[in-house]
């Protein structure tokens, strides 16, 4: 039996399912669903929880013995025997409570260190298009030929390859993934009737709501079939509606060379647009592009 895409794996919904998910999963599946911030994010937790093990078996592999064992007569019993207050005054027991407090440092030092260096490391391996630049602040009525007027007549000596505006496709994003999630399903169960002949059901609920919502028995195949059908339906009426009415205020501008776009960039803001164009840079904040694969 392999989850509907509508449900929660194991992994991320059992109490303790998501440790196991934290190491697992890979920075390149993060980038694909959840971005770069997550990668950072989880990089941490996982710096944060080697620091948790260190100090747990530590404190209670060698710590709380040696506070416990020390001296019976300075604590009667209970939870006092387990801590400091327990070690008679003038030992050298005391030294491991400063050893093990300088320990804790290290590893909290060289932990925060290894992440600091893999966060630099990780930014520095974002490329850029060397030859692409990315305009933010355009006017909604900007034109793609617009533009291209624009940097032809400021930068005569410069060639413009292609201007492309930008869209908003989260919601195109979210239904590309899921469809990409049906078909690998509808493959998985394909390949269970070639391997076996049988066609597995699967519990499909009426709603989103997993736990009250009435389910019911369907064929794999046919169910993922029809939802990658009408995902791929809904990619085209959502690319379509992006093109007519989610353009952003930003751009891609193409250049022939990597020192035209340096040339752009390094004279952004030096002039506020130029005579016999409708364009102004006032507002405009230019960039280096990100390769599109980023």
């Amino acid at each position: 039996f392999h989850p509907s895409s509508d449900e929660k794996s194991e992994s991320t919904t059992s109490y303790f399912g998501w440790i196991s998910f934290l190491f697992q999963m890979t920075d390149e599946t993060l980038m694909t669903s959840y971005g770069e911030d997550a990668i950072h994010y989880l990089s941490m937790e996982r710096h944060l929880m080697f620091i948790l093990v260190v100090v747990l078996v530590f404190s209670i592999g060698i710590v709380l013995p040696v506070n416990y064992t020390a001296s019976s007569k300075l604590v009667s019993g209970g939870f006092g025997r387990t801590t400091v207050g327990n070690i008679a005054y003038r030992t050298n027991l005391y030294w491991v409570h400063s050893v093990f407090a300088v320990v804790y440092l290290l590893v909290v030092f060289l932990s925060l260190w290894h992440f600091v260096r893999n966060y630099k490391r990780k930014r520095q391996e974002i490329q850029v298009s060397e030859n692409v630049i990315f305009i933010r602040g355009l006017s909604e009525l900007t034109t793609n030929d617009q533009l291209r007027d624009y940097f032809n007549m400021t930068y005569p000596n410069y060639t413009v390859l292609d201007v492309q505006r930008v869209y908003d496709v989260r919601k195109l994003h979210s239904l590309d993934l899921k469809k990409n999630e049906a078909r690998k399903y509808r493959k998985i169960y394909e390949a269970i009737y070639d391997e076996l002949g049988k066609r597995e059901m699967i519990r499909v609920g009426l709603g989103k709501c997993c736990c009250c919502c009435r389910k019911y028995e369907r064929d794999a195949i046919d169910y993922y079939t029809t939802k990658e059908e009408d995902l791929c339906y809904r990619c085209e009426k959502e690319k379509k509606t992006v093109l007519r009415d989610k353009e952003l205020s930003a751009a891609f501008v193409t250049f022939s060379r990597a020192s035209e776009a340096q040339s752009v960039i390094r004279d952004h803001g030096l002039f506020q647009g130029k005579k016999g164009t409708s364009l102004s840079t006032l507002y405009w904040q230019i960039s280096q592009a990100v390769v599109p694969e980023q």
